[in-house]
């Protein structure tokens, strides 16, 4: 089942379309997707319109690595030489 919402449906965004997908963020975010028909395919791009902060120290949504509190805990963790 696909949705879409009254912009879309009403073509607002004229030749675009928003749709709501889940995302993986402790992974690489795709910014084009291969979409197969009989006979055809092609690449349709995308953008995200309001990707969350993300932090790849503690892997928690809210702020990024750089304003980690956990990344002071996690270099003291490290063996010292």
């Amino acid at each position: 089942m696909i949705l879409v919402d009254k912009a879309t449906l009403n073509r607002t965004y004229g030749h675009f379309a928003r749709v709501l997908i889940e995302v993986d963020l402790s992974k690489k975010i795709p910014t084009q997707l291969m979409v197969e028909r009989e006979g055809y395919a092609s690449y349709v791009s995308f953008e995200f319109d309001r990707l969350p902060l993300f932090c790849s120290t503690c892997h928690c949504i809210g702020h990024e690595a750089v304003a980690c509190s956990h990344a002071g805990v996690e270099a003291r963790k490290e063996p010292r030489k």
